[in-house]
């Protein structure tokens, strides 16, 4: 064989080698920006996803409970309705019935006429929204990281029980005879049924305050528990090191979704997943918030029983 021969075969073997490199190399780049990609999709879902709870949570104000009273208060459908109201209330002034006149009209009425009014203002618009992104979220991360998927459902669970508990309230025809009742033993009388309805949705704003407060007390907590999960699972993003957990929530084992419908057993399911990137300190806060959410939801269910 001579040194041309020698030297072709050189030339064609070293030329494989660097083809060789050079694809792998690519798939190397192509895995590392496919990486990078996820990490930074990572990143920004555990941002919004805290940014949307947080939101929830500042616009649940006496704001809020006030639109949701006054868009139904304020209906059309209910026109006649304070008009014959007005009515009632000065012949109940006249004659010092004690109520006995306000109490017969609420029940007739409203025994016919149900409180059945949709709710849709401004304000249930961009807490609906923001619920929906929520859920995304925890959809998008439910394979890769279930135990966050599990802290992300809870929130979303109960974030929409807020809205669906404010949202019960202003219809709910016994919280009207209360607050009816409360202005009748106030003895306040009417010249306008505008006037009327002003003050009863000042009164019915209240009410929806004090009957969900353990509603916002539960999403207080809730949030407290976004804060500190989103903070630690951040902290991983910016190290790589939450591919390691994310095997290690995979190989956790939790009971499914469909066993653990209320958001607080979610909640004590997630810790097994959780623990992995949890100081002892923040499994204390964790495990505080989690007791508080179960010790509300237990005094309610005794209150109901």
């Amino acid at each position: 064989m001579g040194n041309w021969e020698i030297a072709s075969q050189i030339a064609t073997t070293f030329g494989s080698f660097l083809g060789i490199l050079t694809l792998m190399s690519g798939f190397v780049l192509y895995r590392n920006s496919k990486r990078d990609a996820y990490v930074t999709n990572f990143r920004k879902d555990l941002s919004d996803a805290q940014s949307s709870c947080q939101r929830m949570d500042s616009l649940v104000t006496y704001d809020f409970a006030n639109e949701l009273a006054t868009s139904v208060v304020y209906r059309g459908d209910f026109e006649c309705f304070f008009e014959d109201a007005k009515e009632v209330f000065r012949k109940a002034k006249v004659e010092q019935s004690n109520g006995k006149r306000v109490g017969g009209f609420l029940e007739d009425r409203l025994e016919s006429e149900p409180i059945t009014v949709a709710i849709h203002t401004d304000s249930t618009k961009i807490y609906e929204d923001l619920l929906t992104e929520v859920q995304g979220i925890a959809g998008r991360r439910q394979a890769d990281f279930p135990g966050l998927y599990r802290v992300l459902s809870s929130a979303h669970q109960l974030f929409r029980s807020l809205l669906v508990g404010y949202e019960k309230t202003v219809r709910d025809e016994q919280v009207w005879m209360d607050v009816f009742s409360s202005l009748q033993k106030n003895g306040d009388s009417f010249e306008t049924s505008d006037h009327l309805r002003s003050k009863f949705a000042a009164m019915l704003t209240k009410q929806i305050g004090h009957e969900e407060e353990r509603l916002q007390q539960n999403a207080d907590d809730i949030l407290e528990i976004i804060d500190l999960t989103v903070s630690r699972y951040a902290a991983l993003a910016k190290n790589g090191a939450f591919f390691r957990q994310s095997a290690k929530e995979k190989r956790a084992v939790m009971k499914s979704m469909r066993d653990t419908r209320e958001a607080v057993d979610a909640l004590l399911e997630a810790e097994k997943a959780l623990k992995s990137i949890f100081s002892e300190d923040d499994l204390l806060k964790y495990r505080s918030q989690v007791i508080r959410l179960k010790t509300r939801s237990e005094q309610h269910e005794q209150r109901r029983a």
